[in-house]
């Protein structure tokens, strides 16, 4: 995943531990499953609104606005049988904003 400087937006849950830690520009965890044409997004922490864009040859496959509110796994289907290089961008509300490629 590559990103601009610009991190994700943490939502606090209220549940302050005192630790401290230092946070990543990019909070999320992008898996790709050749098998069954999936794509995992593992969400480590809450960044609210984000902009999720799948795309292939520049035309968008995949497209959905979701409020993250806390850590969250989302699985995205691809179609089965498809082939090629595609690539996905996820966007802040704030701003960040983080995007990869990945071949199937």
């Amino acid at each position: 995943m590559h990103s601009n400087d610009i991190p994700f937006e943490i939502l606090t849950t209220g549940k302050e531990d005192g630790s401290r830690s230092v946070i990543p520009l990019v909070p999320f965890v992008v898996f790709v499953e050749d098998s069954n044409y999936s794509v995992e997004l593992d969400f480590m922490e809450g960044i609210g609104v984000v902009e999720i864009a799948i795309s292939q040859n520049g035309s968008v496959i995949y497209s959905s606005s979701e409020n993250i509110l806390s850590p969250l796994r989302k699985y995205l289907q691809l179609p089965f049988g498809v082939s090629g290089e595609y690539c996905i961008e996820i966007k802040g509300d704030n701003g960040a904003y983080a995007y990869g490629c990945f071949e199937l």
